[in-house]
């Protein structure tokens, strides 16, 4: 690996020696140093005098409107790549990072939008306290750079603008600017549309920078797969189109060899012959296919509605068979998932995260699709129309298996927890939520028997607000949820006709209708609180006239 020219050895919890470094003045005011002056940041060296060390100085001067000094930055791409990468965003290979980010060839808008993403995981001094802060203010800048430096320039948007644009894209969204986060996603698909990053990439271009390309194309399917667990944000990208290979196996990436790999299509194909076992990473993208298709179907999107989920022809039975398949693929895969955690030893060295980061984060995402799928709210919507013909059966068994897996979901989380993994994913406080509701709609319902399992749905309940407390130290989106959950375990005793198979037909009213939704659509779930004063601008108010690109930000 190439690493940097460092005058310390950066890890992600930085010393209070890493901020007596002073910056001139960034490209918004009056002077830069040569290394801002362009769109690029050419990595500081010793010898650059305009970011030298002062006795003088002291954490206090670090502003958040322009690039760290070099040991803030160092240690700032250090965590990013030890926190985030590869959960499960996959957007770069690191040493060609590194060697990019030395000779000046990394744009200060990919600079940035890390920035954003990397703070909330630091334990340096200067952001104690300040984390969200920085994470906004450097989100703002990045999108600035996008705007200046690349929409506002032609034939100056390549691969680093469209991962910086998706990076803003989960900053927003899970500081709970949904609807900032949303454009700025679809821009960014948009972008790798104009790039054709949907296509199997050049054969001039290195092994490395074609599985680079790969990667970056598939973490933003996966944000878009992702975020349309909204109701009013279907996925924009489909898996038909979706005709390139799937990612390689990591040891493959970081030797930046090639390697053959089955396509989306391949592995959702029960005949298909994938010799060689998927890549973890790959796992994860074939289940958020299937998890899209979930929400589609909860969320009631599908063409055939007059078609009840117990019919063979349904979606509900297809989506089933696809979760089966992809169970054979996950076992297939290093064993049990928690036999791996669990029994790893205690110390530094465990467990590898990167390595299993996308492992785990299938298995969560297969344990959510059941809990969608089955959801006690979403399928009563969903039986509405065949209230007077359902099978008791059918709605006890799907009663069982949200249940089910939605205790499966918060035992891996509290699992990683206890033993020290820390798999901290910015999807994991909506998975956590969706557990957590429905352990809490069990306890309002447990003199009903029949309809909900014999287990302590309050202890489960606690251990999914336990680890959603966990996440809102990183994704502020994490306290819009507890407060909802809050709310609703309040009253869990209310919605106990949730599991009463014979009131299938009862019209719900429509504030109990609107809460229930808020408990499992992803924007609702995330959206920041209202607040008394007024709003910051919206994303739209702030995007530049195609015409003049005028430079707006969103303060």
């Amino acid at each position: 690996m190439v690493s940097y020219a460092p005058t310390t050895n950066p890890t992600s919890n930085c010393s209070e020696s890493l901020f007596t470094t002073t910056l001139a003045e960034d490209h918004t005011g009056l002077s830069s140093p040569d290394y801002l002056v362009t769109d690029h940041l050419r990595f500081p060296t010793g010898n650059d005098s305009a970011i030298s060390l002062s006795d003088e100085s002291t954490e206090d001067e670090l502003q958040f409107d322009r690039i760290p000094p070099s040991d803030v930055l160092r240690c700032l791409i250090d965590t990013y790549f030890s926190q985030v990468h590869n959960r499960p965003y996959s957007f770069f290979h690191r040493a060609t990072f590194e060697q990019k980010l030395d000779s000046g060839a990394v744009p200060k808008c990919l600079i940035y939008a890390i920035l954003a993403l990397a703070v909330r995981f630091s334990n340096a001094p200067c952001f104690a306290g300040r984390a969200h802060e920085a994470s906004s203010a450097y989100s703002r800048q990045s999108w600035l750079c996008v705007i200046e430096d690349h929409l506002s320039v032609d034939d100056n948007l390549d691969l680093s603008v469209i991962q910086a644009v998706t990076l803003l894209a989960i900053v927003d969204y899970t500081a709970g600017r949904t609807s900032s986060g949303w454009l700025r996603l679809g821009l960014a698909i948009r972008l790798s549309q104009d790039a054709d990053l949907i296509s199997e990439p050049p054969d001039d271009l290195s092994a490395t920078e074609r599985e680079e390309r790969r990667r970056s194309f598939w973490s933003i399917y996966l944000v878009d797969k992702l975020m349309s667990c909204a109701r009013s944000r279907p996925a924009t990208i489909s898996d038909h189109d979706c005709t390139l290979q799937l990612p390689c196996d990591e040891q493959t990436f970081q030797a930046q060899e090639w390697k053959q790999t089955p396509t989306l299509q391949e592995m959702l194909d029960w005949n298909a012959d994938v010799s060689d076992p998927p890549s973890h990473f790959s796992l994860t993208i074939v289940t958020a296919s299937i998890l899209a298709r979930c929400t589609r179907t909860a969320h009631g999107r599908t063409r055939a509605k007059n078609l009840p989920p117990w019919d063979p022809q349904s979606e509900f039975t297809a989506i089933n068979a696809s979760l089966l398949l992809l169970e054979s693929h996950l076992k297939d895969s290093n064993g049990c998932i928690l036999d791996l955690v669990c029994g790893a030893p205690q110390d530094d060295n465990a467990i590898d995260e990167h390595q299993i980061g996308h492992l785990f984060f299938a298995h969560i995402l297969f344990h959510l699709s059941h809990c969608l799928l089955n959801h006690p709210f979403l399928i009563r919507l969903r039986l509405k129309p065949f209230a007077a013909r359902a099978p008791a059966s059918f709605t006890l068994r799907a009663s069982h298996l949200a249940q089910e897996h939605a205790r499966q979901l918060t035992s891996l989380l509290a699992t990683t927890s206890g033993n020290g993994v820390h798999l901290d994913s910015s999807f994991y406080p909506y998975c956590t939520a969706i557990a957590a509701g429905i352990h809490c709609l069990a306890l309002g319902s447990q003199q009903q028997i029949d309809c909900v399992d014999k287990y302590d749905a309050q202890l489960y309940f606690d251990q999914s607000m336990e680890a959603l407390e966990r996440f809102e130290n990183l994704w502020p989106i994490a306290m819009n949820m507890l407060s909802k959950l809050y709310e609703l375990n309040a009253q869990s005793g209310a919605y106990s006709y949730l599991h009463d198979s014979p009131g299938l037909g009862d019209v719900l009213d429509i504030l109990s209708e609107d809460f229930l939704w808020s408990l499992v659509d992803y924007g609702k779930l995330a959206r920041e609180t209202p607040k008394t004063q007024p709003e910051p601008a919206s994303f739209l108010s702030t995007l530049p006239s195609p015409c003049t690109w005028a430079i707006l930000i969103d303060e």
